[in-house]
């Protein structure tokens, strides 16, 4: 990498973040349906969350929600560790 910014006569740092711009990022295959559930499914957190804020639930139980958003977020945890596309 050194040797590659020395020739294109510019800085380690400035080297790869100008080769960042010219490198596609590849998710892997069949992620774009799942990042548009994802929006979708925080859009919908987002309104639940606005509505707790707002006093609209005084006596619901949002225990279940919270233990199924912590398993979600645990399982993308575990699916972003293990995919070799982030590497």
């Amino acid at each position: 990498i050194q040797t590659q910014a020395k020739k294109a006569r510019r800085s380690v740092t400035d080297y790869l973040v100008a080769l960042s711009w010219e490198t596609p990022i590849c998710l892997g295959p069949d992620t774009r349906p799942l990042l548009v559930e994802l929006k979708r499914m925080g859009s919908n957190v987002n309104q639940i969350a606005q509505k707790v804020n707002a006093g609209a639930f005084t006596s619901y139980n949002f225990q279940e929600v919270v233990d199924q958003l912590g398993a979600l977020h645990e399982a993308l945890c575990r699916l972003t560790r293990s995919s070799p596309w982030q590497r």
